[in-house]
């Protein structure tokens, strides 16, 4: 505490008073820190929420594009695989589009509709996905290029609309 100087009246030590801070916005009451600590909560709670959603759905996307790849790695069916593939992104077609606009689809509206939507897919994968997704099981060795490249397109795909 400073000294209290010698000799002053009254008014001239209140003078020398003065609050350690201005009256105005800060320090904020209580009940302003309490209200604004409980809106961030609910800010952060929504977020992590609704990103949370996502990641978890994304995740679950492409563990079933990963698995779809090892089980074609294990028995070498481009059927089988192109199938799934085309269920898959169907299935997040669905979820990131909305069901009305990709559940009927299918051939070539369904290329298509992926072409639209950013899906790079060649001749080869056009194919893959209209016509050797409904074949019997095929283990050709000249499709299982057409069948890794597919994978591919799809994984990039996916990562672009999820």
């Amino acid at each position: 505490m400073p000294p209290i100087p010698e000799g002053l009246g009254r008014e001239e030590l209140l003078a020398l008073l003065r609050p350690p801070y201005p009256n105005g916005l800060f320090p904020l009451a209580v009940g302003w820190k309490i209200m604004i600590a409980s809106v961030s909560a609910f800010a952060v709670a929504v977020f992590l929420y609704r990103n949370g959603s996502v990641a978890r759905r994304r995740r679950k996307a492409f563990a079933l594009l990963d698995a779809l790849e090892e089980r074609f790695r294990k028995d070498s069916d481009v059927s089988a695989l192109a199938s799934g593939i085309s269920v898959l992104m169907k299935r997040a077609a669905s979820v990131r589009f909305g069901r009305e606009s990709a559940a009927a689809l299918s051939g070539e509206a369904w290329t298509a509709f992926l072409k639209t939507k950013g899906a790079e897919l060649s001749e080869r994968d056009e194919e893959l996905l209209r016509l050797q997704a409904y074949a019997p099981a095929c283990r050709d060795e000249a499709a299982k290029a057409d069948a890794e490249r597919l994978i591919q397109t799809a994984r990039k795909w996916m990562r672009h609309v999820l």
